[in-house]
């Protein structure tokens, strides 16, 4: 077996006491020995306490701030060097503008038209114009939300309202969702990917396209790099790259953000001469699982089943398991047990009538399995409990 060899972060010595209590009574003890044991009154309201106390708090300031300076230095250098806080990114997502009737003439809404979601809490803005040529119905057009963060990440179909009224002009939908939307930075985090920003001056290695894309897609989004790969993802082109992502939040990319992350990633520079850069969403496996257990006595079905979809889910969770891995479906029958039952007769995968005892092999080296349903048939004392979760319903 290799034994490579094993690293740590450095972890600077903190130049604050511990304990400033220790420092005090220190310096106390100095000044009994000092004075040949001559000053001894150290009561809280003696002369020599109350001196060695305000020298101490002076020393605890000048040290604090000491403290603060390495961090401070590496804000500055950070600084200089063009390193900026993101303060956000707003959310994408393309809209489709459906008319009443087709039009014997072009139909125009200009750019910054103004939509909401059905609730009017979240506005977005039209990118460009949009023209619905003559004898069509409906164009899409994509646009971008008002504010920044992820609260404008919305489901599909939920952006619906439209601002005001145009003739022949009857609805407005989001068939995918809006993605994209991140939240301000730290400077914590703004530190950390500064001096990964430094220490990777070009795009090179895959490593380099993956983290890169993490950045841009936002904290706990998930990337794969995968060379030689056409934008079809099935032929081979030289000095090309694909890079695939998913939102922190599990998602798929939508077209806005494919477009978006290309372009970063293809420009200023980032990518080397000659590269071509393609960008696409990691694909989305559906598993429908299917499980039968039985309970321990005076266990509670609708808690375990609930117990049982939340560990299947969170280990399913795209970027948990490697991308293209085989799902095994012993490790999912052990996150059954974990959840508490007392024996698991079966999981299997289903897809309409058809049943499936065997490991579940990705299509691919840039697709992710997830949870699209769950059935469970949970046995206590003789009477079976069939619970459903997931695309199929809530709890049934």
């Amino acid at each position: 077996m290799p034994n490579p060899t094993q690293f740590t972060p450095l972890e600077a010595e903190p130049l604050y006491p511990a304990d400033p209590k220790l420092l005090l009574q220190a310096m106390l003890d100095r000044c009994y020995i000092a004075s040949d044991r001559t000053l001894n009154d150290f009561s809280a309201a003696s002369p020599i306490s109350a001196l060695y106390e305000g020298h101490l708090f002076a020393v605890l300031e000048h040290l604090y701030y000491t403290n603060k300076l390495p961090a401070a230095m590496a804000l500055e250098f950070l600084k200089i060097a063009g390193i900026q806080r993101r303060l956000g990114k707003a959310a994408q997502v393309n809209l489709t503008f459906t008319l009443s009737a087709p039009l014997g003439n072009p139909f125009y809404l200009s750019a910054g038209y103004l939509v909401s979601d059905s609730s009017n809490s979240y506005n977005f803005f039209t990118d460009e114009d949009l023209v619905i040529p003559s004898g069509a119905i409906s164009g899409i057009v994509s646009a971008t939300a008002e504010n920044l963060g992820r609260t404008y990440n919305l489901p599909s179909y939920t952006i619906k309202n439209l601002s005001e009224s145009r003739a022949f002009l009857q609805s407005v939908v989001n068939t995918e969702p809006s993605t994209g939307g991140i939240d301000e930075e730290t400077v914590d985090e703004a530190r950390a990917r500064g001096f990964i920003t430094l220490r990777r001056r070009g795009l090179t290695s895959a490593d380099d396209y993956e983290q890169e894309a993490k950045l841009q897609l936002g904290e706990g989004s998930v990337a794969r790099a995968v060379g030689l790969l056409a934008a079809d993802k099935i032929t081979f082109e030289k000095g090309a790259v694909h890079i695939f992502g998913l939102n922190p939040d599990g998602t798929q990319l939508n077209q806005a953000q494919i477009n978006n992350l290309r372009f970063s990633l293809s420009s200023g520079g980032k990518a080397p001469i000659g590269v071509r850069v393609y960008a696409s969403s990691i694909e989305l496996v559906p598993l429908e699982v299917y499980a039968i257990a039985s309970l321990l006595p005076g266990s509670n079905p609708e808690a375990i089943a609930l117990s049982i979809y939340q560990k299947l889910q969170d280990y399913l969770q795209p970027g948990n398991l490697p991308l293209g891995q085989t799902i095994i479906l012993k490790e999912l029958e052990f996150q059954v047990k974990l959840a508490g039952v007392n024996y698991v007769q079966s999981v299997s995968t289903h897809t309409a009538l058809n049943v499936s005892y065997a490991d579940i092999p990705l299509p691919n080296a840039y697709s992710a399995a997830h949870l699209f349903d769950l059935t469970l048939d949970l046995v206590l004392d003789g009477q079976t409990f069939t619970f459903s979760y997931g695309e199929g319903g809530d709890l049934d």
